[in-house]
């Protein structure tokens, strides 16, 4: 009998001392103290007391408590994701219930149990089930990844309920340092603050979009031309989600990409391209170069949020003009002599100079 240790391990996890444990139900320290070391047992009165107050079963204290075998385990989760395919929440959530009776000391029946709760049509009462659920396995459970599924059900519970203050809490107190910090505020903000959060939230996906489409460079999966149409179409996004041309740091990643594509089409001597990307990479150089340090965008998506220099954090990158001379130094090498004498590299040229004598 673990009885002891099952009593220690639950006031540990609620985090409260062995005094306040005492108090709580009505005897000494020394009573808890030899209950949790082994030398004494709780009589059969203070049993039920016990586990009222830890909110478990007399078995589970015990170390009794009925829970699944693998097999039936097994057998649960297949008929619970036959019922998911089916669409048939209420008679899933029917089976758990059950469940939940057959085996009330296990925690994935009670997990599963309130996840249900929240995916059937919005029920008061179902959400406080779960959320009464969510807070149990937080105050007995010593397992992270239950205790992680029940932080995360019950700041969706809260959702559902529309209680942005209890979705406020759970998250400062559970989610804030184990998601990153703004994973979940996208939920309880309001008005122009969520409308600003949103926007650097899509500013960021499309960071992410570019890191993730120039690593496809790598690797012999795509051809030379396929690296370039797929670099070609994040070009085409930038372009969609900011109308309005006020790129700012997108500017960099435009003219890197543009950059890649006109070194790529000239070593395969698709001149037509190349030229068609150099005109391009030298656009958004001198954009990013003549950036002001600070402007408003104005882009649909964007027009909540500012550019400012102080963004810019790649070496390199800080003063005007050496994106310009990063692009210059390149189509003055020799293996672009070929175009000298073609218009579009030579108006490059000439305005990239211009550009480049502000640094």
């Amino acid at each position: 009998m673990n009885l002891g240790k099952n009593i220690k391990e639950l006031r540990k996890n609620r985090q409260i001392t062995q005094e306040e444990f005492a108090e709580s139900i009505n005897v000494t320290v020394q009573t808890v103290s030899r209950w949790e070391n082994g030398t004494n047992i709780p009589d059969v009165q203070t049993l039920p007391i016990i586990a009222q107050f830890f909110e478990v079963s007399i078995d589970f204290l015990l170390g009794y408590g009925k829970v699944l075998t693998d097999k039936e385990w097994i057998e649960m989760y297949n008929k619970i994701s036959d019922y998911n395919q089916k669409g048939k929440n209420q008679e899933c959530l029917e089976y758990l219930k059950e469940m939940l009776d057959q085996y009330p000391d296990d925690i994935r029946v009670q997990l599963w149990y309130a996840s249900m709760c929240r995916m059937v049509p919005k029920d008061k009462n179902l959400l406080k089930d779960a959320i009464n659920i969510y807070k149990k396995v937080l105050r007995l459970s010593s397992d992270e990844s239950y205790k992680k599924q029940a932080k995360v059900g019950l700041f969706y519970s809260y959702m559902r309920l529309e209680d942005k203050k209890s979705m406020k809490e759970v998250y400062d107190k559970y989610l804030k340092n184990t998601v990153g910090p703004d994973y979940y505020q996208m939920y309880f903000l309001e008005g122009h603050e969520k409308t600003e959060y949103l926007q650097h939230r899509i500013d960021r996906s499309l960071s992410d979009i570019f890191n993730s489409i120039r690593q496809l460079r790598f690797g012999d999966y795509y051809t030379k031309e396929q690296k370039n149409i797929i670099l070609i179409k994040y070009i085409k996004i930038i372009e969609i989600m900011y109308e309005k041309e006020d790129y700012g740091f997108c500017n960099w990643q435009m003219y890197d990409i543009c950059k890649e594509i006109f070194i790529r089409c000239n070593k395969i001597n698709n001149e037509e391209e190349c030229l068609e990307f150099i005109e391009k990479a030298k656009k958004y150089a001198i954009q990013f170069d003549e950036l002001p340090n600070e402007f408003n965008h104005k882009s649909l998506l964007f027009n909540t949020l500012k550019w400012s220099s102080e963004q810019i954090s790649m070496n390199g990158y800080k003063e005007p003009g050496n994106m310009s001379n990063d692009l210059l130094n390149i189509l003055l090498s020799e293996e672009f002599n070929k175009f000298s004498n073609n218009l579009i590299y030579q108006r490059a040229i000439e305005q990239l100079k211009k550009v480049v004598k502000k640094y």
